[in-house]
């Protein structure tokens, strides 16, 4: 169910097949089918959202409090925790701590290990 609704494939019905202009439907059958697959799909939307939405923490949560669709807050959520975050940063500086020249052929290839994890880290936002 969420899924869908967050990678939009599961869309809002198309009120075009339902009503001749925005006021007058084709059928009064077919409003009722339209508001009945509206209010499920609004419903699922809502649903998804909660579920996502209790997953995050507390701290967290005041963050994406005013996302009001499911597709917003996965989107906000991915831009946020993104892997190249934290786990990089951990990653490059691992790298760097546990660099031993001792491993290494040459004082060239020693220097470069930690210029380029320095780098990367810098890249990330996280200077040594």
């Amino acid at each position: 169910m969420a899924i869908c609704h967050i990678d939009s494939s599961k869309t809002s019905p198309n009120r075009g097949l339902y009503y001749k202009t925005e006021k007058k439907p084709y059928n009064p059958e077919l409003a009722v089918r339209y508001s009945e697959k509206l209010g499920e799909y609004t419903r699922n939307n809502k649903r998804a959202l909660g579920a996502i939405k209790s997953t995050i923490s507390l701290e967290n949560s005041e963050r994406f409090k005013d996302k009001t669709s499911i597709k917003e807050l996965y989107k906000a959520i991915k831009s946020t925790f993104r892997k190249s975050s934290l786990k990089l940063i951990g990653r490059y500086l691992n790298r760097i701590s546990k660099t031993n020249y001792n491993s290494f052929n040459s004082m060239n290839k020693y220097t470069s290990q930690i210029q380029s994890s320095a780098i990367y880290l810098s890249k990330l936002k996280n200077e040594l």
